[in-house]
């Protein structure tokens, strides 16, 4: 896994040109050290560095479209017939791709480190 190809994913899902990337490397450089330190030394192959570059980027892309939803200042318009919402301008979907993104990935991390599944179904009813 490198940071110059989680970059070009993340620039290829955001749909930024190579000048973009200079605005986001921070949040591309977190979710590339999100994943790496996730994953265990001996699964960092070749052979899975597509998937854990995918997730990392998909991380990114995720983190791209809330701050970019928390940056609107206009959530909704309306007049007469006319209404403009612009919601969560893909924060959902964009989550729900990084979930997708991390499933080929479950056997290459740590367990104790990162746990897949829903959180209410880990949690005990006391």
């Amino acid at each position: 896994m490198t940071l110059q190809n989680v970059s070009e994913r993340f620039l290829r899902l955001a749909g930024l040109d190579s000048a973009g990337a200079l605005e986001w490397i921070d949040i591309i450089g977190d979710a590339f050290s999100d994943i790496s330190k996730r994953v265990i030394p001996e699964k960092d192959t070749q052979e899975n560095s597509a998937f854990l570059e995918a997730a990392a980027a998909a991380l990114a892309f995720y983190n791209y479209r809330a701050v970019t939803c928390a940056r609107q200042e206009l959530s909704g318009f309306k007049a007469g017939d006319l209404s403009i919402d612009l919601g969560d301008s893909g924060v959902k979907e964009a989550y729900a791709f990084f979930l997708r993104a991390l499933e080929p990935c479950t056997e290459l991390f740590y367990e104790k480190d990162f746990i897949f599944g829903r959180v209410g179904s880990l949690c005990s009813p006391d």
